[in-house]
């Protein structure tokens, strides 16, 4: 019942059944397991998680798909495999697969980090914008004058804690919003935390700016894209991944600084600056139509 997509497969109910119970990322596959998959499915998709995707290498016979997001810094995908149980198993899988195996990249720049034996072996396999943020297309007003910032369990992890220290320290004197799930308690009463899906789309319509400070070259929240739905001016970096995919528009920023300077002349409503903004949105949501998406995927799939 936790998987109501399944019941429209064409799919024996005892294959069902398996499938809904069987804990992926955990777990190595069993031959029943196994014999199901390769029965009934022509390729697999799988997280970068040790037990799946060891699993879907040994024992899947068709096309065995990584599927890779994006990860912090420098840090490819097949150096987080360095840190497995034994990964020159997992090279040699690889390997075994050949063209059955694909690296599929959310974004084209993620293998620039990775070896010949993925880049060989990549296909890019656009994301689509969030849906749900579809409900809240064009709400943007901007009238609660605020700067609104993700970042979630600040208390709880030395990433997110010194990212918000970047916010306080670059913006605090302006009026800002920061959302994101928290772990523990945050001596902040500007940081909201979890809020439901009706209360971030207001969040984003209500806010004078989304400010999205992230300097990952390859790596991407949908905090952004949700906002840009909505209609609010976004402000990133240059040289982030946003910028890298719609180069020189009018919401990246050089630095700190220039992002702070823009975010309070759009606080005290400089409305070409805003309009300027917004106006760029398309080019960058158009990376993530789902129309992008479902053509790479047929043409992979074929």
């Amino acid at each position: 019942e936790a998987y109501p997509q399944y019941d429209s497969m064409n799919l024996p109910s005892e294959a069902l059944a398996v499938l809904k119970a069987f804990p992926f990322y955990e777990r190595r596959w069993p031959p029943t397991m196994s014999a199901i998959l390769n029965e009934y499915f022509e390729a697999v998709v799988s997280a970068f998680y040790p037990e799946c995707l060891t699993s879907a290498l040994r024992s899947f016979q068709g096309r065995v798909i990584a599927r890779a997001f994006g990860r912090v810094g420098t840090q490819g995908y097949h150096a987080l495999t360095r840190l497995w149980t034994n990964p020159a198993e997992f090279d040699e899988l690889v390997a075994r697969h050949g063209a059955r195996f694909t690296f599929g990249q959310g974004y084209s720049v993620l293998s620039e980090v990775e070896p010949a034996m993925f880049v060989t072996r990549t296909s890019t396999l656009p994301v689509p914008a969030p849906g749900w943020a579809g409900a809240g297309t064009s709400s943007w007003t901007g009238h609660a004058r605020t700067v609104l910032f993700l970042c979630p369990v600040i208390s709880a992890h030395p990433h997110y804690a010194a990212h918000y220290r970047t916010i306080v320290e670059n913006f605090g004197h302006l009026p800002y919003r920061i959302f994101g799930k928290q772990e523990g308690a945050v001596p902040d009463d500007k940081v909201v935390g979890f809020v439901p899906d009706g209360e971030l789309l207001r969040l984003y319509a209500d806010c004078a700016v989304f400010a999205y400070p992230w300097p990952e070259p390859r790596h991407l929240h949908y905090s952004p894209l949700e906002a840009l739905t909505v209609g609010a001016p976004v402000l990133y970096l240059r040289g982030s991944l946003l910028d890298r995919l719609a180069p020189g528009l009018p919401g990246g920023c050089a630095d700190l600084t220039e992002m702070r300077v823009k975010a309070g002349a759009l606080i005290r409503g400089d409305a070409p600056l805003s309009a300027e903004i917004r106006g760029a949105a398309p080019a960058i949501l158009s990376h993530f139509h789902p129309d992008r998406a479902r053509a790479a995927w047929a043409e992979l799939l074929g």
